[in-house]
């Protein structure tokens, strides 16, 4: 599973970030069938805002263009539930964390799977919970 801060490398140029082609060897695994991506919904959001408020702040042609190819991308999305998001509160709470990174690693902990982030800070308070890493570290 992956957070908006890996997804949003599969829309840009290699160059344009660190780590994107590390993102888009998951991405290609994943289509491939080698691994399986799973994601909240929150994901296309956060992905929309960092396109729009992010340091490239593409036109919003091609805002629309990159969430378009987000959406068309065959990912497995969990939908929240109230028990997700009682699990996911508690998570926040405990590890410091934004709800919306919560999110994620409440969600990785229920798929007992890891969660692969390119947000070193979400990583570093999450690094306990033994379900995230960081992109480009195994």
């Amino acid at each position: 599973m992956v957070d908006a801060s890996v997804a949003f490398k599969w829309l840009v140029p290699d160059a344009a970030e660190d780590d994107v082609p590390a993102a888009k060897v998951l991405l290609v695994d994943h289509m491939e069938g080698r691994a399986k991506i799973i994601i909240p919904s929150l994901l296309y959001f956060e992905v929309g805002n960092i396109l729009l408020f992010g340091r490239s702040r593409p036109p919003i042609e091609q805002v629309t263009d990159a969430l378009a190819d987000l959406f068309s991308m065959p990912l497995e999305v969990v939908p929240p539930t109230l028990t997700s998001a009682d699990v996911t509160l508690r998570l926040a709470a405990r590890h410091g964390l934004s709800y919306y990174d919560a999110t994620y690693v409440a969600l990785a902990e229920t798929f007992d799977c890891q969660l692969i982030t390119a947000d070193r800070r979400l990583a570093d308070r999450a690094r306990v919970s033994g379900h995230v890493q960081l992109l480009g570290k195994s």
